[in-house]
């Protein structure tokens, strides 16, 4: 969030910037059966066995981030709105190459993302396990202090800036 955080301030002149993760209405969900919020060990784990039923169930937690894409992408003001860039939270190879597929679908640019941390070497969970276990078009080291992350973020911003756009609608899936 950091990242996306730093990249509004450096994009907000050409994009109209969302930020959306397919575990946002799993905390919610979570919340409401009594998840504190803290997301250490056994919180992450929580999170992703409930993000895991559901996506086996119906698929829900991606088709719900998909639904809100698809809501701003149709919006009546998007056409005035300029350029707009959906930053999608998502760790699953299955489910970034599903997003990857439905945005294609609806004429929807995409541009796959990961962002690591050398330091972090250690995961608990399969969400968070399997995250390298994708090709992407851009990795994004995360190992800076904070100076260092904003210029990363400023060289990024000009490769964003210069992509070749076919829509006015792009979604960057991290």
């Amino acid at each position: 969030d950091t990242i996306v955080k730093i990249l509004k301030t450096k994009l907000k002149d050409k994009f109209n910037i969302y930020n959306i993760s397919t575990i946002d209405k799993v905390k919610e969900i979570a919340r409401s059966m009594g998840w504190d919020g803290k997301k250490d060990e056994r919180g992450r784990q929580f999170l992703a066995d409930l993000k895991e039923l559901w996506t086996d169930y119906n698929n829900g937690a991606n088709e719900e981030v998909l639904n809100r894409i698809c809501r701003l992408a149709s919006d009546e003001e998007y056409e005035t709105l300029g350029e707009t860039l959906v930053f999608v939270h998502c760790r699953e190879p299955f489910s970034i190459q599903w997003f990857v597929d439905m945005l294609a679908e609806r004429n929807i640019d995409t541009h796959t993302m990961i962002v690591k941390r050398e330091k972090i070497q250690e995961f608990f969970n399969e969400a968070d396990q399997g995250v390298a276990n994708y090709t992407y078009d851009t990795k994004f080291l995360n190992d800076y202090d904070y100076e260092e992350l904003v210029m990363q973020c400023e060289e990024f911003a000009d490769l964003i800036k210069n992509w070749k756009h076919g829509t006015k609608f792009t979604s960057l899936i991290a």
